[in-house]
């Protein structure tokens, strides 16, 4: 008979767990209100490198600008943050 586990919580911790008792032969169910991943992947550290690294984006365009680029992409006035926050939460189910 497979051996079925429960693990509380889609953090480091249980999604690591979760791995280990699926390659020993276990049948896993995790539980968790916010998805995988934690509060790193959904709320802390991945998001806050997206908006870092859309902002960085920005100014390097808005540089590009001044300094003479006409292509498109010196156009850009904004950062779509739906669109980023929705790229951020499917980090997570990856």
């Amino acid at each position: 008979m497979q051996p079925r586990i429960v693990i509380i919580g889609g953090g480091p911790a249980g999604y690591e767990a979760a791995l280990v008792a699926c390659d020993l032969g276990a049948d896993v169910t995790i539980v968790a209100n916010e998805g995988l991943g934690g509060n790193c992947v959904l709320w802390d550290c991945v998001p806050s490198k997206a908006l870092i690294v859309a902002a960085e984006a920005r100014a390097t365009v808005e540089v590009a600008a001044q300094i003479g680029s006409t292509s498109p992409a010196a156009i850009v006035d904004e950062v779509d943050y739906r669109k980023l926050a929705s790229h951020v939460l499917g980090l997570g189910a990856e």
